[in-house]
This record gives C-alpha cells, structure tokens and sequence, in this order.
C-alpha cells in the first residue's frame, strides 16, 4: 500500500522497495535503473582526469552508520465499519480521499463509480446527504535490523530508522535492510567543481583526490553553471581504491 502521495513520493516508495533509483539528468525521460553501490564496482562509467578538476575540492568522511532497522508493514483486512464520510453534497460527481487504506465500501444517497485503496469517486444524482463507510486493515509491523558487530565498545551507537516504507514486508526487508546498510558504510564523500563534465548523476567515476588517493563512487549531485562556462558542483560518495 502507498499512501495518497504525489508522484514524486510514490516512486520513491517503489524504488526504494526494488532497490532502484530514478533520474531525468540530462535527458526528456524519466529513467529507472537497477542501485549499483560504490562497493560493488569493478569498472567505472567514467575516469575523471586532473585537467577536468578545478584545484578547489574537499574529501570528508561522512558520520558513522552503525546499524539500520526497518521496519515491515503487512496488512491484513479486518471486517471493522469505518464513518469515512457523511455530510451533504450536491449533484454531481465528488472525489473522497481516505487517510488509510479501505476495503468493501458501501454507500447511501450516491453511487459509487470508482474506487481503490485510498479513494472513492461518488455520484450524487440530487443534493442531498451521503454517507460513505468501508471496512480498514490492520497494519501488522515488525523490525529488522543490521549491525556492525565489530566495533569497539567505546565507539557511539548510531542507529538509522525506516519506518514509513509501506512496501517492505517480511518477504523483502532481509534484502533492503542490508542494501540501506552496505550504502551507508561508503563514507567519503569528495566535493569538487568540474569543467564540461561528461559524468552525470548516477553514473559511477574514479576520480584523483587529495593525498595522492583515487576515490571510487557515484556522483549523487551536480549543480551546473552553463553561463559560467559549464562547470558542475559535484558530489562523489564511495570508497578509496
């Protein structure tokens, strides 16, 4: 179940239960594409050479994930009556949003013409009043967790928290959770301005950067200055290599 959302919120809730990621970085569609995760590249979609950097750029290391939990969502209907509307309306046709999923509605002094999970489109042939009830779901929740086990004592718990993915479930938190952790284990983050880059968002690079390090990650956002030039402000998150 997805929540009554925009479109941008709803993909979200799919990518991130498929372990995808969406971009329209320089082109008129909107693409989907299989997460690849800085530790799981062998090869680069780009080498970024000397000559494309200017000599401004920082590498930080991003704060420490020491675990992730997140938590599952299983509906199960239950035979409940809920009031989701009563009031009058006038001829015409209504749309009537729910705050939580419904099931097997029923309605008086109007027809209902079409319905889902979160809405419900009426008829009302003269004005007048309209009650509209349905019967709700129990939303079952559990929590899975991944840890770093290793670590010394002294070093600060720090636990993220998923708990609004409506679409993970018991048969695909193992594979989220774990993938949530993996991304958040890869901590160096490099700022630098580039010159005419080819690379865009998403794509994977091996860039130079300080202390005679190259870094191996993916470039998770570009801010670019046409009029300066074409430069792009970019952030690289992945690993040394």
């Amino acid at each position: 179940w997805i929540p009554v959302t925009n479109y941008r919120e709803a993909l979200q809730q799919i990518a991130f239960a498929c372990g995808a990621y969406v971009t329209c970085s320089r082109a008129g569609l909107v693409q989907i594409y299989k997460t690849t995760l800085a530790s799981e590249l062998s090869s680069y979609d780009e080498t970024i050479l000397k000559s494309q950097k200017s000599m401004s750029q920082s590498l930080t290391l991003k704060t420490l994930v020491t675990g992730v939990e997140v938590t599952t969502h299983n509906y199960i209907e239950n035979t409940d009556t809920v009031q989701l509307y009563n009031g009058t309306l006038a001829a015409g046709t209504h749309t009537i949003i729910f705050n939580a999923p419904m099931h097997d509605l029923s309605i008086s002094g109007g027809t209902i013409t079409t319905s889902g999970a979160n809405y419900a489109i009426v008829s009302v042939a003269s004005p007048g009043t309209v009650s509209l009830t349905g019967e709700g779901y129990i939303d079952t929740t559990q929590v899975y967790g991944v840890y770093n086990t290793t670590l010394d004592s002294t070093v600060k718990t720090n636990v993220l928290t998923i708990s609004d993915a409506t679409l993970v479930n018991a048969s695909n938190v193992e594979e989220i959770t774990q993938r949530v952790y993996d991304y958040y284990q890869m901590r160096y983050l490099q700022k630098v301005k580039l010159y005419a880059p080819s690379a865009a968002p998403s794509d994977s690079v091996l860039i130079d950067t300080l202390y005679n390090q190259q870094i191996g990650g993916v470039v998770e956002k570009m801010t670019l200055n046409l009029t300066g030039g074409f430069t792009a402000q970019t952030e690289i998150v992945g690993g040394v290599v």
